[in-house]
Order: C-alpha cells, then structure tokens, then sequence
C-alpha cells in the first residue's frame, strides 16, 4: 500500500508536460513497480504527457521475520 506523488501538482496536464511520479510506500510496504502508462521500477521517474494517462504504483508487503531461540539443555 502507498501512493503516489506527482511533481509538478496541477489538476491538469497540457501535452507535452512532463511530469516527475515518486511512488511512497506505506510503512512495512515496498515499492515494486509501475503499471498502466509507465513500466519497469526506477523511482522516482518522468513521463512525458501525451495523452489521458494511468498509471499504476504496485506495492509488496515486507515480509514479517521472527527469530526462535531454543536453549540446549546440557547433560
């Protein structure tokens, strides 16, 4: 889980703009890739606005590790 965060804000996007999109994980999350008009995982990065555009920040929960110590008993 996350967001996302564009550079520059606007409520529009003339053609032709180019935009700067940072994916923001939420603790324990990671950013894993982009979707929709962008591809492939560089964060942040720049799309140039050409069209409508979807985009997509797909995010992986971290995994949770916990670490059992058993004493030996010795004889």
């Amino acid at each position: 889980a996350g967001s996302i965060a564009v550079t520059p804000e606007a409520d529009d996007y003339g053609a032709g703009t180019v935009v700067t999109l940072e994916a923001v994980p939420q603790a324990g999350w990671r950013f894993a890739e982009w979707g929709g008009s962008v591809s492939g995982s560089a964060n942040p990065v720049d799309l140039e606005i050409t069209a409508d555009t979807m985009v997509i920040a797909r995010f992986v929960q971290e995994p949770v590790e916990f670490r059992l110590y058993l004493p030996v008993a010795s004889r």
